[in-house]
């Protein structure tokens, strides 16, 4: 495990130097706006946490990250995820939460082994319909604004019409 404190350019990289051994990799609560493309090369990272940065946006070359099981990524600025979302299959959580997202991203619909998304603090204002599709996917929190809590893991069949 690597928790980064106070990251510049430089010492970025030299954490990604590593990465070969690396399993879990904690940059929160640094200032980062941006992530190299060398990000996407820890492919044995299982968990990633990105909070309290300055992220307007997830590299496309995150979607190297093929055994990334824990991505959370809230308080940034995210208005969305990278397509490359879609590689992430042995993704388990997502948070999200305390971003810019107006509508659930889609490549969320295609992560099959998701067990908890978390949106909540963002300014999405309805549910799609095709989210009753994902129906291993638990939710812990969802859509604050919209009024919607659960207490407890909810599958999200029963939210089917």
């Amino acid at each position: 495990m690597v928790k980064q404190t106070n990251v510049t350019p430089d010492s970025i990289l030299i954490v990604f130097s590593v990465s070969s051994t690396l399993r879990l990799l904690d940059l929160s609560a640094n200032r980062l706006s941006d992530l190299p493309s060398s990000a996407g090369e820890m492919t044995n990272v299982r968990s990633l946490f990105l909070n309290q940065n300055r992220l307007s946006a997830l590299p496309e070359h995150l979607g190297g990250l093929a055994r990334l099981e824990s991505l959370s990524v809230s308080y940034n600025f995210l208005q969305s995820l990278p397509r490359a979302a879609v590689r992430w299959e042995r993704l388990r959580e997502l948070k999200l939460s305390c971003n810019r997202l107006t509508e659930i991203p889609q490549e969320v619909f295609s992560l099959s082994n998701l067990e908890l998304l978390d949106l909540s603090m963002n300014q999405i204002e309805e549910v799609p319909p095709a989210i009753g599709l994902m129906a291993e996917v638990r939710i812990r929190k969802l859509l604050q604004e919209a009024g919607i809590y659960f207490t407890r893991y909810v599958p999200l069949v029963a939210l089917r019409p």
